[in-house]
């Protein structure tokens, strides 16, 4: 009976009478950490920026580290590869052989202005086809 007694006490003691004082402190604790929200947010929001700006930095620097060197060693190696190539074709360019071009048919003496006119045509293609540029030489 003893027992039965001490366990109805200490219900009766959690259950009512300690209630309201445990609903208070509850209820403080609740305001205090609902008052220190913002600020807990703002220093968040602040760490995480901060954070977010570190890792950037970090990717910067590697990118630069590892990059610059490769494209500057990749730029040599091409540019060796590059003069190499023009001195091998420098070697291997030969000039042009001549092409066979139709000669121009001859002007009929004609006084028309177009036939005078197709002539002087026919003859400057032929001049550029046979790549003669001087005027001296064309007359």
């Amino acid at each position: 009976m003893s027992g039965s007694n001490v366990e109805e006490t200490s219900e009766q003691t959690r259950g009512r009478e300690t209630e309201p004082t445990a609903r208070a402190g509850a209820e403080a604790r609740r305001i205090h950490l609902v008052m220190l929200l913002p600020t807990w947010r703002q220093g968040m929001e602040k760490g995480l920026e901060d954070l977010r700006e570190q890792i950037q930095d970090l990717r910067e620097r590697v990118l630069v580290s590892q990059v610059q060197p490769v494209s500057h060693e990749e730029f040599v190696s091409f540019q060796g590869k590059v003069l190499s190539m023009l001195a091998s074709m420098e070697s291997r360019i030969e000039e042009a052989s001549r092409v066979e071009v139709p000669k121009p048919h001859r002007f009929s003496g004609k006084r028309d202005a177009k036939e005078l006119d197709n002539f002087l045509w026919h003859m400057e293609r032929y001049f550029e086809a046979i790549a003669l540029t001087d005027e001296a030489t064309k007359v």
